[in-house]
């Protein structure tokens, strides 16, 4: 007999062996017992249960000073970035607060002054109607056009 027909037969052997202890493992082996990782929650059956809590909606109101929620009154005071639109701008210099610039004004003005200033160009398009008469016509354009230079699909083979 070959090799070959000595490694097949053991193999086959081996495999029988391996998969009837697999199955009898499996049939009549003892089975591990799982934990139940479910979270238990008790949830009353009817409103009435002492369990749940009842809960009544809390009144919220606004007004210029604040507001208040439930019976309880909060002020709301303006930031020194905030204007009431009736109140004027307090200045000691005559400059207001509003007008001197940001940090983020400043950086955009800084960014502007080294950046290029460049004037947009716009390329010469061609619409498809115009690209199918320039094709047609081997590349011929209407004077100061340029020309479409057309190579044809078989010389490319």
């Amino acid at each position: 007999m070959s090799l070959f027909a000595w490694f097949a037969i053991i193999y086959t052997v081996a495999n029988i062996i391996y998969f009837t202890v697999m199955i009898m493992n499996d049939a009549y082996g003892k089975k591990p017992e799982e934990e139940n990782k479910a979270e238990k929650i008790d949830v009353p059956a009817t409103q009435d249960d002492q369990a749940v809590a009842k809960e009544e909606p809390v009144t919220v109101n606004e007004n210029e000073d604040g507001f208040s929620v439930g019976g309880s009154q909060y002020e709301a005071a303006l930031t020194p970035d905030e204007e009431s639109p009736d109140s004027e701008p307090a200045s000691d210099s005559g400059v207001s607060e509003s007008s001197k610039p940001t940090a983020a004004v400043l950086l955009r003005n800084h960014t502007e002054a080294l950046s290029e200033q460049i004037e947009p160009q716009f390329d010469d398009e061609y619409g498809a109607d115009e690209f199918r008469i320039a094709l047609q016509n081997e590349g011929k354009q209407k004077e100061g056009r340029p020309m479409v230079v057309v190579k044809s699909v078989i010389d490319a083979l």
